[in-house]
This record gives C-alpha cells, sequence and structure tokens, in this order.
C-alpha cells in the first residue's frame, strides 16, 4: 500500500467549523488510494475485466477498495463497497458507502476523468462526503 501523497498530507485541517472525526480518516484514506490508483495509471496497467454484472473492474478498482476498506475499518463503521461483498445494515447502523473508482471506463480510456468516493451515513441519512479526484490532486468535503 502506498502512504498519504504530499498534496493530500499537506491540506491541513478541512475549512469546515465542528468537522465530524470521521473526516480526517477519511480523507488520509481516499488520499492513500488516490496514490495508489494513480501508481496503477502511471504505469500504463489497469487492462478491464467484467464482473458478473457486466460492468468493468481494473486492479485499480480493487487496489483502492482494499486500501479504503483497511484505512475505515479503524473508525470501526460498516463499510459497503462496491468491489466488497454484498452487505446489509442494520437499523439506525452508522456505515462507509465507498466507490472505490468511479468512471473505470475513463481510467482505462485514460482520460483522468475519474474519482473515489466515500459517504457515511448514519440511520440511513447521509452526514459525510469525501471525494478524491486523483488526476487532478484535488479532495472535496461535505458534512451535514
Amino acid at each position: 500500500m502506498m502512504g498519504t501523497p504530499p498534496w493530500v498530507a499537506g491540506l491541513g485541517d478541512p475549512p469546515i467549523a465542528h468537522a465530524m472525526a470521521e473526516m480526517r480518516p477519511a480523507i488520509d484514506a481516499l488520499g492513500a488510494a488516490s496514490a495508489a490508483v494513480m501508481g496503477i495509471y502511471g504505469s500504463g496497467g489497469g487492462d478491464a475485466q467484467k464482473k458478473a454484472d457486466g460492468s468493468p473492474v481494473t486492479e485499480a478498482d480493487l487496489e483502492s477498495h482494499r486500501t479504503v476498506s483497511r484505512a475505515l475499518a479503524a473508525t470501526g463503521h460498516a463499510i459497503l463497497s462496491e468491489e466488497g461483498p454484498p452487505a446489509a445494515l442494520g437499523a439506525g447502523e452508522t456505515a462507509w458507502i465507498v466507490d472505490p473508482l468511479d468512471g473505470t471506463a475513463d481510467f482505462v480510456s485514460r482520460t483522468g476523468e475519474f474519482t473515489i468516493m466515500a459517504g457515511l451515513v448514519r440511520s440511513g441519512r447521509p452526514v459525510l462526503g469525501v471525494i478524491a479526484q486523483p488526476a487532478a490532486q484535488a479532495i472535496f468535503v461535505a458534512q451535514d
């Protein structure tokens, strides 16, 4: 696993008063996944395979899933990831909803137009969202 890239580590605290405790771990998780994804992107790797539903998946999708899942596990919340096993949430549960590589076709086509996303839901209500755009070295955050 690659570490957090300097462009993420140098961000400092998000400009949000009373940021949720989960925000920094999510930023760091998506930053580390961004580094892993860009390593694959830069090497020319990332040939797509087909999932059972016919949608594309690459090694970048899977590596991003592993990186984000490992990092967010430390928050103690359930993780539902597009590349992970199916899971159900109990009523009132807090969970991460993760798309480890949104825009796989763009990743394969090398357009730079792909993101990594994680949202935190509590009792079915979204309360935090973090989106990384690795090729642009950008991270966006929002919280309720």
